[in-house]
């Protein structure tokens, strides 16, 4: 929670910063009337946004991958640069904050020794996409729709047990590569700053496995598999701040 509210708190005060620097230039020379807004063929943009992240694809098979919150935060850290009018890539870096609850002791044993040494550090839950966005700009207005591809990772587990010479074997992946279109609308407050209001949905393209395998002595090895796409399958719904940089030239 403190976290959360140190990410909000650093959010306002980026944004603040470029709207009060305005104001007051604005007041020191009214006369010359409200400061043009520019923007160059090729920008560099950084954007922070936070908000909740809702958990669209329910729970599949818990027993074997648990579950998580129906609602999360979501930090979501863009950068996208300019290659043609309107056009650009970008790279998100994204921390999802949520506990996975499982019946697996061990798993719970190994969360909280975790959260005693690094507090919160078992409910971050990083992915990273890559893709193409758009911009069109109307005024101080600015609606940008993009779509990507990403990686998410949730953790995973492996455990060995033998009993009388067979060997039982159960791995756990939560990794999921997801498809990520997504849509923001922004306002230049200045030719530095925007305000933004983020949507942006993760729907995974391959699910996560469970495999389980017994193996006996002098015998084939049996595994089973369990598929699972609950995981990176979700809708976020951010505000934040978007930075303008290298826009001295007019378009």
């Amino acid at each position: 929670m403190k976290k959360q509210k140190l990410a909000v708190i650093i959010l306002l005060i980026i944004g603040i910063l470029p709207l009060a620097a305005q104001n007051e230039t604005s007041s020191s020379s009214s006369q010359k009337g409200i400061q043009k807004i520019t923007s160059t063929r090729h920008p560099f943009l950084m954007s922070f946004s936070i908000g909740p992240n809702f958990n669209t694809g329910g729970s599949e098979h818990p027993e074997y991958f648990g579950s998580r919150a129906d609602v999360a935060t979501q930090f979501d850290w863009r950068m996208s640069v300019g290659f043609a009018r309107h056009w650009n890539a970008y790279l998100d870096i994204g921390l999802s904050f949520f506990k996975i609850q499982t019946d697996d002791l061990t798993t719970n044993i190994a969360q909280a020794l975790g959260d005693k040494l690094f507090p919160g550090l078992s409910r971050i839950k990083p992915s990273a996409s890559i893709g193409i966005g758009y911009t069109a700009e109307m005024g101080r207005w600015q609606l940008m729709p993009r779509v990507g591809i990403g990686r998410m990772s949730a953790g995973g587990s492996v455990k060995n047990q033998t009993i009388e010479e067979t060997k039982y074997k159960l791995e756990i992946s939560r990794s999921s590569t997801f498809l990520n279109p997504g849509i923001a609308a922004g306002y230049r407050t200045s030719n530095l700053c925007s305000f933004i209001l983020d949507i942006s949905y993760r729907c995974p393209l391959q699910p996560c496995k469970a495999t389980y395998t017994v193996a006996e002595p002098d015998l084939p090895s049996v595994t089973e598999t369990v598929n699972s796409r609950s995981w990176a399958n979700d809708l976020s719904v951010s505000v934040g701040i978007q930075l303008h940089m290298g826009l001295d030239k007019k378009r």
